[in-house]
């Protein structure tokens, strides 16, 4: 779930942050040959783990497709830029910072 504010009244609820949300336009441009596009992503994703996201599916999900970013940004000339290298690796750290209070929330039921 993540926060929203209705732009009618003004009042904050949640909204459910399926992964047909994720993978549509924020993943694809993690290749994108525009670098703050790319640089995006990260940001976005580590936005998104800040505001309760809390599905293994959609945890792995985010992993996975930043881990590709990673790998391809690596592997562009002079090994990528390094802001979204930067902002791809913290958002995989809280994405597994999440997952391990997840899983230790878990073993305690």
């Amino acid at each position: 779930m993540i926060k929203e504010i209705n732009s009618e009244s003004g009042k904050v609820g949640t909204v459910s942050l399926s992964r047909r949300c994720l993978d549509g336009g924020v993943s694809k441009l993690s290749s994108d040959n525009i670098v703050n596009a790319r640089l995006d992503v990260g940001r976005m994703y580590g936005n998104v783990l800040n505001n309760s996201l809390s599905s293994d599916d959609d945890l792995d999900f985010i992993i996975s497709t930043l881990e590709s970013q990673l790998e391809c940004e690596k592997s562009r000339d002079k090994g990528g830029d390094r802001d979204v290298i930067y902002f791809a690796k913290k958002a995989i750290a809280q994405a597994k910072e999440r997952m391990n209070r997840l899983d230790e929330i878990s073993s305690l039921r």
